[in-house]
């Protein structure tokens, strides 16, 4: 080519250029005014279409106060809109996780088109962490820590919260409240109350004010560790979101990989079934490994009641059984986008199930072995706190950690008997009479 026609060409280019600017500026303004459109409807469509996590951002987002976590039919919290209240800032809907990630659209469209509703919002997926070279191991821990304290697997998520505190932070995490028989998030700024952690709830837990409450302690300077499910920790970076870089760096996140939450309705009515065995209940255990063997892969059940104790396989649990087999879980951990190794926490943590064949000759390794996926630079900072306490680790490829656990490469698929399982659930009351139901129609029907 001439240079001539090199300086022609040159020009048509920039000719080109000049001529796609307005478009461009116009499509960025257009994008900007949806942005700005979106409204508390959009909140709605996502409970309408099931796909509300139930995270609760957008309630501490509302500075009009017009929403509130509500239980539904199933008892799941999901929010409800105070309509003469609500302004229409669009703040929920801008910042809501489901609505800024490619989440079940058509399912979500459809709902939309159904209830007349507005369904606009990014759908377009966004890591954070994205440069970041993951890290994945096996490990298992002293014993020092999962015998004083009886935490689930090694106790990684004890220890993580242990050392956080230790070092002047807080940490937000998941207990079992006795008083009001529900699982719920509170704040835990001294090793005596990160105990309360401790133990398997399998339960989604209510988080009252405590999203709120999280963003102010980050704003007044406090280094907060966020532990939960990925979509309670997609809530609570989404609420951090609209925040100074300084104030989201104090913000540390681990997320528990699972298989989904199952209905507080079906943990209250479990309760109230135990309770009448057992007393009112204090205390609940729903992994603990077999207490003979040791095996983690045998768990058992622990329920301590006012007047007895219960120890039983947690294969022979009702509420357990009901969890396993994805009767009792929210809607929308049917269609769950984090499963998969693209995580939006600092830290992840799993059991490695298989480990004995994934890995031979691991040390300890039916005695409890935990996952650990490092995602960020603040994921770094959390594993070091962990490596005066390490028993035994072990690096593994990404091939490996995904052969170890079905939740991070697909959701828990919905069973045909859900349906009766929550008809009969809110009948009858009864955890025990809904599962046996489910249990019976499965044997009445021809093999």
């Amino acid at each position: 080519m001439s240079k001539k026609h090199k300086q022609q060409h040159k020009r048509q280019q920039r000719r080109q250029q000049q001529k796609l600017q307005p478009q461009h500026k116009q499509q960025k303004r257009q994008v900007q005014q949806q942005q700005q459109q979106l409204s508390a409807a959009n909140i709605s469509a996502v409970v309408a279409a099931q796909q509300c996590t139930g995270c609760s951002a957008c309630v501490a987002l509302c500075s009009d106060h017009a929403l509130s976590m509500q239980p539904n039919s199933e008892g799941f919290l999901e929010p409800v809109i105070d309509e003469a209240k609500c302004t229409h800032c669009g703040q929920c809907s801008q910042h809501c996780p489901v609505l800024k990630r490619q989440f079940a659209p058509a399912k979500l469209a459809q709902a939309v088109r159904a209830k007349g509703l507005n369904a606009q919002g990014t759908q377009q997926r966004h890591t954070e962490h994205a440069g970041f070279t993951q890290r994945y191991l096996a490990l298992n821990l002293k014993p020092d820590f999962k015998a004083l304290y009886g935490s689930s697997t090694t106790g990684v998520g004890f220890v993580l919260a242990h050392r956080f505190v230790r070092a002047g932070g807080v940490v937000v995490g998941c207990r079992f409240n006795a008083q009001t028989q529900e699982a719920e998030h509170v704040i835990a700024r001294t090793v005596e109350e990160v105990v309360q952690f401790c133990g398997s709830k399998y339960v989604q837990s209510n988080k009252h004010e405590i999203m709120a409450q999280t963003l102010e302690l980050l704003k007044q300077g406090q280094k907060v560790l966020f532990i939960g499910t990925p979509c309670e920790v997609a809530g609570v970076k989404a609420l951090c979101s609209t925040q100074p870089a300084e104030v989201k760096a104090r913000l540390f996140t681990v997320d528990l990989v699972c298989h989904g939450v199952p209905s507080p309705l079906s943990f209250k009515c479990y309760l109230h079934d135990a309770a009448a065995e057992l007393g009112a209940i204090r205390a609940l255990n729903f992994r603990v490994p077999h207490p003979q063997t040791k095996n983690w892969t045998q768990p058992v059940v622990v329920v301590q009641g006012e007047a007895k104790r219960l120890v039983q396989p947690a294969a022979q649990n009702h509420f357990y059984v009901a969890y396993s087999q994805s009767w009792s879980l929210r809607p929308s951990c049917y269609h769950c986008p984090y499963t998969n190794l693209n995580r939006p926490s600092d830290l992840s943590l799993g059991d490695f199930w298989g480990i004995e064949q994934l890995v031979p000759k691991f040390p300890y390794a039916l005695r409890g072995t935990s996952m650990v996926v490092v995602n960020s630079p603040r994921g770094v900072q959390l594993f070091n706190s962990l490596c005066n306490h390490i028993r035994y680790g072990h690096e593994v490829p990404a091939a490996t950690v995904l052969q170890s656990n079905y939740a991070l490469h697909a959701s828990a698929h919905e069973p045909t008997e859900r349906q009766l399982f929550f008809s009969t659930l809110q009948q009858q009351q009864s955890t025990v009479a809904a599962v046996n139901t489910v249990l019976a129609t499965r044997q009445a029907k021809p093999s």
